[in-house]
C-alpha cells in the first residue's frame, strides 16, 4: 500500500478523478483509472514522471489511453418488470 500512495500522492492534483481497480496480475502492484482533463494532460504526464522517478529499474509505469471514462460512471441496471417491479 505504500507503494500506490506514493504514486497517487504524485499524480492526483493532475487527475479530476482516480479510482483503483484490482491488479490484473500477481506482477502488477497498482492499477488506477484515472480521469484527466485535456488541458491537463502535460501536468499530468509530468507527474507521473515524477512518481517514475522515485522508483528503481525494476518498476515499470505504463500508460494507455486516452480511453472513454467507463471506470467513471455508476448505472442503475436494474429494469421494472412488467409488474413495474425491479428484479
Amino acid at each position: 500500500q505504500q507503494t500506490a500512495d506514493a504514486v497517487l500522492a504524485a499524480v492526483r492534483s493532475a487527475c479530476s478523478a482516480v479510482k483503483e481497480n484490482k491488479p490484473r496480475t500477481e506482477a502488477e502492484l497498482l492499477n488506477l483509472a484515472l480521469l484527466v482533463p485535456a488541458a491537463g494532460l502535460l501536468e499530468y504526464e509530468a507527474a507521473v514522471g515524477v512518481a517514475a522517478e522515485g522508483f528503481g529499474d525494476d518498476y515499470v509505469f505504463e500508460l494507455t489511453g486516452p480511453w472513454p471514462p467507463h471506470n467513471f460512471v455508476e448505472a442503475d441496471l436494474d429494469v421494472p418488470d412488467a409488474d413495474g417491479e425491479d428484479d
